[in-house]
């Protein structure tokens, strides 16, 4: 089933990095039930959407691969990459295009039933 975005609560330095597009690459431990091709970054830190991120691929393979392929727009040493998996194998979602909202906005003009996510939710 495919949907149109997801709300992604992405603390700060993390959330400005991707935003300003120094990183592309964000690293998960499970599996997307759903497809979608954007993801809008909803910061903790100061309660708004920062931004939004186009979706370039969702990877899915051992953690070494992902490591080889993903190393460099990660902006995570290698051992803190380890560190996270701990499972042999890992996904990394490719980030294709970011836009940093200059204000960020409230999350109601996003999504009408917006609450904060611990990780994520989907939004059509």
């Amino acid at each position: 089933m495919k949907v149109k975005a997801i709300v992604m609560s992405i603390y700060e330095p993390s959330s400005g990095m991707l935003v300003s597009g120094e990183k592309n690459i964000i690293h998960r431990k499970h599996k997307f039930s759903k497809e979608f091709k954007k993801i809008y970054v909803y910061c903790p830190d100061t309660a708004k959407i920062v931004g939004e991120l186009e979706v370039g691929g969702i990877l899915y393979s051992d953690r070494d691969s992902i490591w080889e392929a993903t190393s460099d727009g990660s902006c995570i040493s290698k051992s803190r990459f380890y560190d996270y998996y701990n499972s042999e194998m890992a996904y990394a979602i490719k980030i294709k295009r970011a836009i940093k909202y200059e204000p960020p906005k409230e999350p109601l003009e996003i999504d009408p039933n917006f609450r904060a996510p611990q990780q994520f939710y989907y939004i059509n």
